[in-house]
């Protein structure tokens, strides 16, 4: 098991609904689940939950190095945000932690950058390292 790795629970930022599947399991944990747009192909992507895996599930062919569109699979808006990834350009997307905070993901398939913004750095990691038992 991944026990270096600590797995996320996020939700959109929009309807506040969980992004958690329960039922697509990644690496032993639950995946987040979002809705991916590429070109005229859209489905779901299962993302693997444990910051600093990179793992993924796709129900659409995704080509390495393209710029796809993430977007809430419930409420359907769109999770670009003004931010663009410091390694590739490409636009990232943001989804919200739920013990407060942000995931920034490049949009880019296999670029690497992920980051975790806290809004409120004390109630934030307060609240995260409460759910984590630390």
């Amino acid at each position: 098991m991944d026990t270096n790795f600590i797995s996320l629970m996020v939700k959109c930022p929009y309807c506040d609904q969980s992004l958690m599947d329960y039922y697509k399991l990644i690496r032993g944990k639950p995946s987040i689940r979002l809705h991916v747009k590429s070109g005229d192909n859209e489905g779901i992507i299962n993302l693997c939950s444990l910051y600093g895996s990179y793992d993924k599930v796709s129900e659409i062919d995704l080509i390495d190095g393209e710029i796809v569109e993430i977007l809430c699979p419930v409420c359907y808006r769109n999770f670009k945000c003004k931010t663009t990834c410091n390694i590739c350009k490409a636009p990232v997307f943001n989804v919200k932690l739920e013990t407060g905070g942000k995931l920034h993901i490049c949009s880019r398939i296999n670029c690497k950058k992920r980051s975790i913004i806290w809004e409120d750095i004390y109630d934030d990691l307060t609240r995260y390292f409460l759910v984590h038992d630390y």
